[in-house]
């Protein structure tokens, strides 16, 4: 299960760089890697 939460983390976040700042998503990153 944690495995396919980290996967739709990561192809939100690819979404989401583009879009918002690269503070964003940098910040976000960390959150899923300590989940």
């Amino acid at each position: 299960m944690s495995s396919h939460t980290s996967v739709s983390g990561k192809s939100n976040m690819l979404d989401s760089v583009p879009t918002e700042p690269p503070v964003t998503p940098l910040r976000s990153y960390s959150s899923v890697d300590s989940a």
